[in-house]
């Protein structure tokens, strides 16, 4: 489909979904937005082509749309990122030695690979050496077969040997990214994984420590820490805790 078609359908996708204004371009409307991208003197350039455009949208959790925009696509992003800061984001006075989170629910923590983010969402209030408890059904078990090589090499190799063979790539691998992720999580704390769905199997793959009970898990950290303080953050990765003295 020639690029400016392109642009016209996805005008009419957001005109019937009820966007009627796009923002961080002043003054363009949804009917006209096409046209304005044409006029912005940041990428007359791509007239012919439409080359290099981005466009970002923001749905809530029964995905309606409640941001809107385009442009160039580093800093498009950057202003749909900062528009996402104020609905995601929490700042949290105090890091926590036992932190208890999910995979937000269906459809987020069908896969091992999706759960990984509910790991790396909580790790800025995670005390140093303490400990992650996440429930996460992965009802669809671990993911795709890259991840499921990547996290086998993570097995094998151990964190710090993993992460220097992907510093001698020239390009990823696919989904191996997520490894790394995980790899991220554990170099701050430690990863306990409450999950119905996996195979025995596949808890050989997993490198965090697989439980059978929140409850129990949340009692062994408390005492190990000797700190009855707990974070439980319940939405998983769709809220962001950063710390802030």
């Amino acid at each position: 489909m020639p690029k400016m078609k392109t642009m016209e359908a996805a005008v009419r996708i957001l005109e019937s979904e009820g966007v009627k204004q796009i923002f961080g371009i002043p003054g363009a409307g949804i009917l006209p937005f096409y046209r304005a991208l044409m006029d912005l003197g940041t990428i007359r350039h791509m007239r012919l082509t439409l080359d290099g455009i981005a466009l970002n949208v923001v749905i809530d959790e029964e995905r309606r749309i409640g941001f809107v925009n385009f442009g160039e696509i580093e800093s498009s992003h950057l202003l749909a990122v900062d528009f996402m800061r104020k609905h995601a984001e929490v700042k949290v006075p105090r890091k926590f030695k036992t932190v208890v989170t999910t995979s937000a629910g269906y459809p987020l923590d069908k896969t091992y690979y999706q759960t990984v983010k509910g790991m790396v969402g909580v790790i800025d209030i995670l005390e140093p050496g303490g400990d992650i408890i996440i429930a996460s059904e992965c009802s669809e078990g671990m993911g795709s077969r890259e991840f499921v090589d990547a996290q086998r090499a993570l097995c094998r190799m151990g964190p710090d040997a993993f992460m220097a063979m992907l510093e001698t790539r020239e390009k990823a691998l696919i989904d191996e990214w997520q490894t790394e992720m995980l790899v991220k999580a554990l170099r701050v704390g430690n990863v306990r994984l409450y999950a119905t769905g996996l195979a025995p199997e596949d808890l050989r793959d997993i490198y965090v420590e697989p439980i059978s009970s929140v409850e129990e898990a949340v009692l062994a950290s408390v005492e190990k820490h000797a700190d009855p303080r707990i974070a439980v953050v319940p939405e998983g990765p769709y809220v962001i805790p950063l710390f802030q003295a």
